[in-house]
This record gives structure tokens, sequence and C-alpha cells, in this order.
């Protein structure tokens, strides 16, 4: 692969102020989703083990009536 010698010499990678606001919004926007979820999931695992707890709490009394 040959380049004419007039040719200026052009980087591979040109970044526009839009490319480098849309790079960091995505960035931003995964991270904050990646984090929603992890909360997500947090607050399901908290319910589960209320309503473990709770179906327990219900069990025992059932079996000393």
């Amino acid at each position: 692969m040959s380049m004419c010698q007039d040719e200026p010499e052009v980087p591979l990678i040109l970044t526009t102020n839009k490319e480098k606001t849309n790079a960091t919004w995505k960035t931003e926007y995964k991270q904050h989703y990646t984090e929603s979820q992890a909360n997500v999931k947090k607050q399901r695992n908290m319910e589960n083990e209320e309503l473990s707890r709770f179906l327990d709490v219900v069990a025992m009394s059932a079996t000393a009536m």
C-alpha cells in the first residue's frame, strides 16, 4: 500500500467534539444503567429475604397451633 508523496499523512482516528460527547454520554449512560440494575437486584434480594423470613414465621406459627 503506497501513498502519494503530496498527500499529507492523516491520523487514523479523527474525533470531533460531537463524537467525544456521544462517547462520554454512552459511557455515563452505561455506568448509570449498570448501577441501576445493581440497585434493582439488591432491592429484590432484600425483598426476597424479608418475604422468606415472613414465610418462616408464618410456617412456625401454623405448626405451633
